[in-house]
């Protein structure tokens, strides 16, 4: 029996790094720019490590930029 691919979730700890302007983000940034939808065009997962604390709230997430 053939063992099938391993999934591997791969992603940074957060994306609110003022460092990752012009490296990861680009330096001049659209108005109305979502950090953690361009985190997600580049990798499948992102840690949010505020859930380790508590489940975040619907309103909380919907917030997130």
């Amino acid at each position: 029996m053939e063992t099938p691919p391993a999934k591997l979730w791969i992603g940074p700890s957060g994306w609110s790094y003022p460092d990752w302007d012009g490296v990861v983000y680009p330096a001049k940034k659209p108005r109305g720019f979502k950090p953690l939808a361009h985190i997600g065009q580049h990798f499948n997962a992102v840690e949010v490590n505020t859930s380790f604390y508590r489940v975040p709230s619907a309103r909380t997430t919907q917030a997130w930029p």
